[in-house]
């Protein structure tokens, strides 16, 4: 989806080219899957549990305190080789969820209300994913011109990706994290509301203009 920017080494962040292996899988997958974005609530968040190993998993989708501990949501089969989508209540700014199940690595993220996100569920045998991409999705049905940057405070921190991009248009980069360190962005274009989101490794996450 769209055009991939490399670029620099900056404070924790890496901008990346190219496609990840798990990246290819969600492509291929997406490509075969009843799209469900015409259908989306703005007040909710389109979440994807992708399975790319060779046996059923049962998910535990929980949330994440402020205090670092989780509150127990709801419960997802994710058949071999394959994915479940569903919707997820979810607030303007970014909140913190874990995927988990029994063989797998945790797999935390974080969704805002509008926003779309995959995230790979990868067992304790392979590597963790080393790697996100963000997408910028142009649905409003106009020209938006703006920007991604990080940090939580619109219009300002470091720029990762500019875009201009006409209606039904797309633009993503590539990022790569230090460990387990999360980091929060902030998107501004001259003719759609500002909006916040949050990444780390092993997701592909989708901020929809509308």
């Amino acid at each position: 989806m769209g055009v991939r920017r490399l670029a620099a080494v900056m404070v924790g962040v890496v901008l990346l080219a190219g496609v990840s292996a798990t990246g290819a899988l969600w492509a291929a997958w997406s490509q075969e899957a009843p799209s469900q974005e015409a259908e989306q609530d703005a007040d909710a968040a389109i979440v994807t549990l992708l399975n790319p190993s060779a046996v059923e998993r049962r998910v535990q989708l929980s949330l994440v305190t402020a205090a670092g501990g989780t509150i127990a949501l709801s419960m997802h089969t994710v058949d071999a080789g394959s994915a479940s989508t569903f919707s997820l209540a979810a607030a303007m700014e970014p909140t913190d969820y874990v995927a988990t199940c029994i063989g797998c690595r945790g797999a935390p993220f974080a969704v805002a209300a509008g926003q779309r996100i995959v995230v790979f569920i990868l067992s304790t045998g392979e590597a963790a994913a080393p790697r996100s991409d963000l997408h910028v999705v142009n649905e409003s049905g106009r020209r938006q011109a703006g920007a991604l940057r990080t940090g939580a405070v619109v219009g300002r921190g470091r720029t990762v990706l500019r875009f201009d991009l006409a209606p039904g248009e797309s633009e993503a980069v590539g990022l790569r994290f230090a460990g387990d360190q999360r980091v929060d962005f902030n998107l501004a274009c001259g003719a759609c509301l500002p909006q916040l989101a949050r990444a780390g490794n092993g997701v592909d996450l989708e901020l929809v203009i509308r």
